[in-house]
């Protein structure tokens, strides 16, 4: 049976997706290297401590292991395709455009829509509702401790009530966390995802709905 070669076009693009997940990669080791350099190296001097924090801050937001794993499952998935294309025959090159197209999508590199107001503005509201709780912790925590520093015989019970209504709040802010990355999820599938349909959505709010009563 006669083989075939899968056009250079695409064949690029794998290597590329595999170089740039190398890349994340690395990305990835320096930001964990960086933490290190903060904690051990750079603690005696301030201005390096503080441009390493800044980097591993800015690093996390871009969030190297996510990209090295979407780079990564891209270059497989293009490879499978490839693989597929020179052992059958059948195959038609169209297939390699799909291909190409619904790894493109998994990069998340492009958005094609934007999902409807409702479950953004949901989102939002839980993302709020985590945000409040922290600070209002941080109050009560700070009372507390204040209070034990007032009555010395009280310090090791206003140490303890404020660790545990920290740790509570944190408890407490699980259900709105979880519901809010359900809903990230869903969100981020659709806007970038063309199979992805409203009722994924309509899904994944209810889904968020019953994490928050619990169940």
């Amino acid at each position: 049976m006669e083989t075939r070669t899968a056009p250079q076009w695409i064949r690029d693009r794998e290597t590329g997706y595999g170089r740039a997940r190398q890349v994340w990669l690395c990305v990835n080791v320096l930001w964990l290297l960086g933490w290190l350099v903060v904690v051990l190296v750079a603690a005696r001097w301030n201005a390096v401590r503080f441009l390493c924090a800044a980097a591993w801050v800015v690093i996390g937001v871009l969030q190297p292991w996510r990209r090295a794993r979407r780079y990564g499952n891209a270059a497989r998935s293009l490879n499978a395709a490839i693989r597929s294309y020179e052992a059958g025959p059948d195959q038609p090159e169209s297939a390699l455009t799909e291909a190409d197209r619904s790894a493109g999508e998994a990069l998340r590199l492009k958005r094609i829509r934007t999902a409807p107001a409702w479950i953004r503005g949901r989102r939002r509201r839980y993302r709020l509702r985590i945000l409040l709780r922290g600070p209002a912790a941080l109050v009560w925590a700070l009372l507390m401790a204040a209070a034990g520093w007032n009555w010395p015989s009280h310090r090791l019970l206003a140490a303890v009530a404020a660790a545990a209504v920290i740790v509570g709040t944190g408890v407490w802010a699980l259900g709105p966390a979880k519901a809010s990355r359900v809903l990230s999820e869903a969100i981020e599938r659709y806007e970038f995802e063309s199979a992805s349909t409203e009722s994924e959505l309509d899904e994944a709010g209810q889904r968020a709905f019953e994490i928050l009563r619990g169940r």
